[in-house]
C-alpha cells in the first residue's frame, strides 16, 4: 500500500510505501531529493508516479512503481514529459488504455493548453506531438481551463476564453483530441463556442459521462449574478 504523509514543515507532498512486512519506504524519482507530485493506480497491481527527480522545479518525470515502491524493469530513471512543473495548472488522468494523459498551460506561451499522452510502456504515441499538442487558439486566449479523458484514449478540453473580449464578454470554448493527437474535425482550429454573451465566467469543468461523451459545468454572470450552467459535448 501507498500512502501520502503530511508533514508541514515541507513545501511538498510525500508518499510512504508500506508493504506487509518490513520498513516503509519513503518514495522519490531518482534520487533521494526527487519530489513526487502525485500518484495514480496503473490498472495492474502498480502505482504511476509523477514528479521531478531533483529538489528544484524542472523537468518532470513518470515512473511506474510496486505497490510496494519498487521501480518495474526498465522504469529506474522514469520517463521524461514535455511540460514543466512550473506550470500553473497540470491536469492528469488515466486513459482507457492504461496509459496516462496530460492537459496544461504553457508557461512559455501564455494562455495556451497543450494535451499529450503516454502509453502504458512509457512511449508516447507516434502521431503525437512530442511537445504536446496545442488545443486552444493562437494566438492564445484561453485562461482557467479543464480537462476530462474522452474514454476512448483521448481527452475533451474547455476553457474560459477572450477571444471576443470587447464585444461579448468572456466565452466558454471547447475542443476534443483523438487518441492519434489529432483535433477531432467537428472542432474548428481554436475550439467550438460552448457559451457566448456572458461578462464574466469564473470556473470552468469537464465531466466525463460514456465514451466519447462529457458535460461542461462553468459559472456564468449573464443575469447579473452567478449562475451555474451545463452543456453537453459533443455538440449537436
Amino acid at each position: 500500500m501507498i500512502a501520502f504523509v503530511s508533514n508541514p514543515c515541507l513545501p511538498y507532498r510525500q508518499f510512504v510505501a508500506l508493504p506487509s512486512s518490513g520498513a516503509e519506504t519513503y518514495l522519490s524519482l531518482g534520487p533521494s531529493t526527487g519530489r513526487i507530485m502525485t500518484l495514480l493506480p496503473d490498472r495492474v497491481g502498480g502505482v504511476w508516479l509523477i514528479g521531478h527527480p531533483g529538489p528544484q522545479q524542472g523537468e518532470l518525470r513518470v515512473q511506474r512503481t510496486t505497490m510496494a515502491g519498487v521501480p518495474l524493469p526498465g522504469w529506474e530513471q522514469g520517463v521524461g514529459l514535455p511540460v514543466r512543473d512550473v506550470v500553473t495548472t497540470l491536469n492528469i488522468a488515466l486513459d482507457s488504455a492504461g496509459g496516462l494523459a496530460f492537459v496544461w498551460s504553457d508557461p512559455s506561451a501564455p494562455a495556451t493548453v497543450r494535451a499529450f499522452r503516454l502509453t502504458p510502456d512509457g512511449t508516447p504515441p507516434p502521431t503525437w506531438d512530442p511537445l504536446g499538442v496545442v488545443v486552444t487558439p493562437v494566438p492564445a486566449t484561453a485562461g482557467a481551463f479543464a480537462s476530462a479523458p474522452d474514454g476512448m484514449d483521448g481527452a475533451y478540453v474547455a476553457w474560459i476564453d477572450s477571444r471576443f473580449q470587447a464585444t461579448t464578454g468572456q466565452d466558454i470554448y471547447a475542443s476534443r483530441v483523438l487518441a492519434d493527437g489529432s483535433i477531432d474535425p467537428t472542432y474548428v482550429t481554436g475550439g467550438r463556442a460552448v457559451a457566448i454573451n456572458s461578462p464574466a465566467h469564473s470556473r470552468v469543468m469537464v465531466v466525463p459521462t460514456e465514451p466519447g461523451a462529457a458535460i461542461v459545468v462553468w459559472d456564468d454572470y449573464r443575469n447579473g449574478n452567478w449562475d451555474i450552467y451545463a452543456q453537453r459535448l459533443p455538440l449537436d
